[in-house]
């Protein structure tokens, strides 16, 4: 029998071993492809930075335009407790303690045109020198037939507004936002007469232009009675523009001081 498994070539030779340095220095093949990590930092940074400048820009906005809403209820609310503590003061002098030197302010703040406002002027606030009015509403003559309310200037207090000839419009001077209010005191009552306070507007004083800003309505409970419709808005409005108060009968008006009022604040 024949062995196969025995030969007479030599064995093969064995292969070099690498050493640990030409391990260390062979090149290895990366299986992953794609931006280094630079780039990918780089892409990163600017997406967080995104986010917190987003963030900050809303927390922002949110805190400036409650600020603004608070000033502006502010400014309502002194000028409501005012008139409701002067109405106090003035049924009853003893009913509340320091009501007869309110009473001698108030009085002689309403006859300064030119001194500070009233809720400024009691209350020691500065005066406010921004762009801005408060008006009185003044009974027109017998012979009107205009149902626009006329304004007493000589009572009012205005700054940077100017008055149209027939002093039943404000005319702007500045665009910008603002803070339009308004009331007006029903003393009487019509059968045929709606008791509404409308607020017009009239672009560059232009007639075809006018259109109603702001709606408001009352009802008498009692006849006789008085009831008040008021409101308040803030409203975009550019130079030039004319707003007046509007009323279906301006007889049944009351035009005792303070009961009928216009004005506006520039924010």
């Amino acid at each position: 029998m024949i062995n196969t498994y025995q030969t007479s070539l030599p064995p093969p030779p064995v292969p070099p071993r690498l050493g640990r340095h030409q391990i260390a220095s062979a090149p290895v093949l990366s299986l992953k492809s794609g931006p280094s990590k630079p780039v990918f930092r780089f892409v990163i940074g600017i997406v967080v930075l995104h986010l917190i400048l987003s963030f900050g820009g809303f927390v922002y906005l949110y805190h400036s335009g409650n600020q603004w809403q608070d000033t502006i209820k502010l400014m309502y609310q002194d000028e409501q407790n005012l008139q409701r503590l002067v109405q106090e003061c003035k049924q009853n002098v003893q009913s509340q303690p320091g009501c007869r030197q309110i009473l001698n302010e108030y009085n002689s703040v309403t006859k300064d045109s030119a001194g500070q406002g009233k809720v400024e002027s009691l209350s020691g606030k500065s005066s406010y020198y921004g762009t801005m009015a408060r008006m009185n509403a003044i009974k027109a003559t017998d012979t009107s037939t205009s149902k626009y309310l006329l304004w007493d200037t000589a009572h009012s207090k205005k700054n940077n507004v100017q008055n149209n000839f027939d002093k039943d419009r404000l005319i702007l001077k500045q665009s910008g936002d603002y803070f339009v209010f308004s009331r007006v005191t029903f003393s009487s009552y019509g059968p045929k007469s709606v008791l509404a306070n409308f607020v017009k507007v009239w672009e560059n004083g232009d007639k075809k232009t006018e259109k109603t800003l702001m709606k408001a309505y009352c009802s008498l409970v009692t006849r006789p009675g008085m009831c008040t419709a008021s409101q308040a808005e803030v409203v975009s409005l550019n130079k030039g523009d004319q707003l007046g108060v509007w009323v279906e009968d301006p007889n049944l008006v009351d035009y005792e001081e303070d009961a009928t009022i216009f004005g506006l604040y520039k924010l």
